[in-house]
């Protein structure tokens, strides 16, 4: 809507006095459109036999005109065909690809990373997740029983703030790329999302982080299972370990990102938008813990859910910071709107 907006209003307004500014733009859209139709029809005689060919032919250019409007400006990167040469180089088959395929989502990830070697207390402070060693601690513990097994969400902390971890330093990304194919046309690839989990800066002072669907339950798939067997989370970490030097170790081969949890409080009738909480311990803390990147099967749009009455005070920069219950909002993108429609 942003981009029809841009080209349909903002950039005729802009040619404009500023002034009857709905009625002006209202005139230039329909004068645009009978010169389109005139340009179509400039033949004029037409015999009856070919007037089922000109409706065809106002078809097919009223459809040129919407792909003109919304269609993107350039081709969209296809990060499946990237991914399948990066493996079938043998110069990189024995290294850790950025661009890769898992089930039917495709990731990207730049090849320099924002921080190329930082503690994991030290990230753990910078990012606000205090429980970060705690919860490596967990994941690794629990990957020697799983192996590359898909990873459920849930369960009490296991590991002592304190464990020593056999790796002391992190790799992180402040942002990833995914793709899927299209819901109706595997063979196509829809528009890349970006995730970002950035700490706060100078713009942003929450941070800027965004929700993913992650896989918890490896019996049921993206996008065919819907949103059965996944869980709606808050990105807010996207890292590597640093392993041992010389040393080849299995859980190494994996980017890892840290998550927040929502739980699905129910379903508003009237919207069919699914009502989002914040997961919580007993001990008040947020829910949180480290996946496989490759577990997160999507981008998902989470907005505030405002009550009759919106706080003035919030921004674009500051809701989803000062919030405590959203909606999954399935309606900002028709694959999306597919999967989640089951």
């Amino acid at each position: 809507m942003e981009h029809a907006h841009i080209e349909v209003v903002k950039d005729p307004a802009s040619r404009t006095n500023n002034k009857d500014y709905s009625s002006q733009i209202c005139r230039h859209l329909d004068r645009v459109e009978k010169c389109r139709i005139s340009a179509i029809k400039h033949d004029g005689d037409q015999s009856d036999g070919e007037v089922d060919h000109a409706v065809d032919d106002v078809g097919e250019a009223e459809a040129a005109v919407l792909n003109d409007l919304w269609a993107p400006k350039q081709s969209p990167s296809d990060f499946f065909e990237i991914a399948a040469k990066l493996l079938a180089s043998t110069t990189l088959s024995s290294s850790l690809l950025h661009t890769f395929v898992c089930g039917s989502t495709a990731f990207h990830l730049n090849f320099r990373p924002t921080f190329r070697r930082l503690s994991v207390d030290a990230a753990a402070e910078k990012f606000a997740i205090p429980d970060l060693r705690s919860a490596l601690g967990d994941y690794l513990a629990l990957y020697n029983r799983l192996g590359r097994r898909i990873r459920p969400f849930g369960g009490a902390r296991l590991s002592a703030q304190d464990i020593p971890l056999p790796f002391e330093y992190l790799q992180i990304w402040y942002k990833v790329r995914i793709q899927q194919r299209v819901y109706h046309d595997r063979a196509s690839t829809a528009s890349a999302y970006t995730i970002h989990a950035q700490p706060p800066n100078g713009h942003w002072k929450y941070g800027r982080y965004d929700a993913a669907i992650l896989q918890v339950d490896e019996g049921h798939d993206w996008p065919d299972s819907g949103l059965t067997g996944h869980a709606v989370v808050e990105v807010r970490l996207i890292m590597h370990p640093h392993p041992p030097k010389g040393i080849n170790v299995p859980w190494a081969n994996r980017f890892l990102v840290y998550v927040w949890r929502f739980d699905v409080v129910n379903v508003e009738p009237s919207m069919h938008l699914h009502v989002l909480k914040r997961a919580v311990r007993a001990s008040g803390s947020y829910f949180g813990d480290v996946f496989p990147l490759d577990q997160i099967s999507s981008f998902a749009h989470v907005v505030p859910r405002f009550g009759e009455t919106a706080d003035k005070r919030l921004t674009y920069m500051n809701s989803f910071h000062a919030s405590q219950s959203f909606y999954l909002n399935r309606y900002f993108d028709k694959d999306f709107f597919y999967t989640t429609n089951h």
